[in-house]
């Protein structure tokens, strides 16, 4: 509507089991107290951590069925940023994207960043990743290689 209704509250995102037992479910997740124009505690605080903002690129190489991936989808278009997902990861994709888009944040799992690492280096020097500002790590403890 051209003016906001009185009481809008932004809904929340609908993640859904792993179907384990039988067909996957969604999880009914209580909703945000505060009105839409209000962050959220979470979302100040990673804003601060990983200086998400206006104008940068987020490269989402995860599904976004993981409630990671999609809060930093959701977190950069909050912000006023720009999103790139990925169908699949693939490790030169990943890196002709950071190019091609001047991707400056992303978030990855161990074996992205190995797979990435197990490149020759004459495929991984071909690409331009100097806009990459944050590459937040995930999910797993990663190896040292």
């Amino acid at each position: 509507p051209a003016t906001p209704i009185a009481d809008e509250y932004a809904g929340t995102a609908m993640l859904y089991s792993s179907g384990t037992t039988g067909r996957p479910k969604g999880i009914v997740r209580p909703l945000p107290e505060k009105p839409p124009s209000q962050n959220l505690p979470l979302f100040d605080f990673l804003t601060k951590l990983w200086h998400y903002r206006e104008g940068m690129v987020y490269l989402s190489p995860a599904p976004l069925y993981h409630s990671a991936p999609q809060a930093a989808v959701n977190l950069t278009i909050r912000m006023g940023g720009t999103v790139v997902i990925m169908e699949s990861f693939d490790p030169e994709r990943y890196l002709q994207l950071v190019e091609q888009w001047g991707i400056t944040h992303s978030q990855l799992v161990p074996t992205m960043f190995s797979r990435m690492l197990k490149l020759p280096e004459q495929v991984r020097s071909r690409y331009d990743l100097s806009t990459l500002e944050i590459a937040v790590h995930a999910a797993a403890p990663c190896q040292a290689l």
